[in-house]
């Protein structure tokens, strides 16, 4: 069952009706009964007065398309080998693309996407992204494609309820046929390869790191604190393949920084505090390579080596903004 922000529900425990506030996570909304006390409860205890109802929530509309819409937001599978804020293209029949885009990070963000043909702006589709969705923008002709010269993004993060401001995130993706000469790969958000183009320049990366011990974004964190939990994942080859005496080197080292950026994804979008990168000792490729991936991460607060008395010398410990 999927619920909204805004949507009316009762809940198998509580007398009257309710509105679903925020999201925690896959199993979790937090729900006001018109008290302004809000209560954590499991979706399995909460029943949607309409599902396809336009509801309302503290005069903000909250209405998303039916199930069989194209448009309507889909739950982004855990482990999406995303990182940040990203555009998704997938291709389809007769020189067909289908356009998306992805939130893996930890807070809901309102959107604006444009496409530019020469020097005039088309807006393609605007909304609400919940941490950890997305959504379909359009389907685009290889024609369209052709004449396009750059895809415009603005998007706001926000936190439902609160009212610390975040910072804009405007990004103009210059667009060519050759971004897609590359092979697509394949991911679980959309069950289908694609091709991914973050909305996050290294120039925004580099203002969030610039920015991650001001004044600012320490009163933003507390809008949605992390949760006390610790995960933790085992790298080592036989782990991840079956066959693992069959993989060659480097493939292996490819597997293995692909489970690094799922199981990233995967902590942001669950609020973890932290992450145990189990990376072996062996001769450090492996543990060079999660380094450098850490330190281009935003979301990443800082790392250093785990409990030794654990894990020896062969684990990372990963601590989230």
């Amino acid at each position: 069952m999927q619920l909204y922000v805004g949507q009316k529900v009762r809940s198998l425990h509580h007398r009257g009706e309710g509105v679903v506030t925020a999201l925690i996570d896959s199993h979790t909304v937090e729900v006001e009964f018109g008290d302004d006390f809000p209560f954590d409860m499991d979706v399995r205890d909460v029943i949607p007065v309409d599902p396809t109802e336009v509801a309302y929530y503290g005069g903000t509309p909250e209405a998303p398309a039916p199930a069989q819409d194209p448009n309507n937001r889909r739950p982004m599978a855990l482990g999406t080998a995303l990182l940040d804020i990203s555009l998704l293209l997938a291709a389809r029949e007769n020189d067909r693309y289908e356009l998306f885009i992805a939130n893996p990070e930890p807070t809901q963000i309102l959107f604006t996407c444009y496409l530019r043909e020469k020097s005039r702006y088309q807006g393609m589709a605007s909304g609400i992204l919940a941490s950890g969705d997305v959504r379909h923008l359009a389907i685009l002709s290889g024609a369209e494609l052709d004449r396009t010269r750059s895809l415009y993004v603005q998007a706001l993060p926000f936190v439902e309820g609160k009212g610390h401001p975040h910072s804009p995130l405007l990004t103009e993706l210059d667009w060519n046929r050759g971004r897609i000469k590359v092979p697509p790969r394949h991911l679980e958000a959309l069950g289908e390869p694609a091709w991914v183009f973050s909305l996050r320049k290294d120039v925004m990366k580099q203002a969030v790191e610039d920015l991650a011990k001001s004044e600012f974004l320490r009163i933003s964190r507390e809008d949605q604190p992390r949760k006390a939990e610790q995960m933790e994942v085992d790298l080592h080859l036989e782990e991840l393949v079956d066959e693992p005496e069959k993989v060659l080197p480097a493939e292996a080292l490819r597997l293995q920084m692909e489970a690094v950026v799922r199981s990233l994804s995967d902590a942001l979008v669950r609020h973890a505090e932290s992450l145990i990168l189990i990376h072996g000792v062996g001769e450090g490729k492996l543990k060079k390579e999660i380094h450098d991936l850490l330190r281009r991460t935003p979301h990443v607060r800082s790392f250093e080596a785990a409990d030794a008395r654990k894990y020896g010398s062969g684990a990372t410990k990963v601590t989230f903004q």
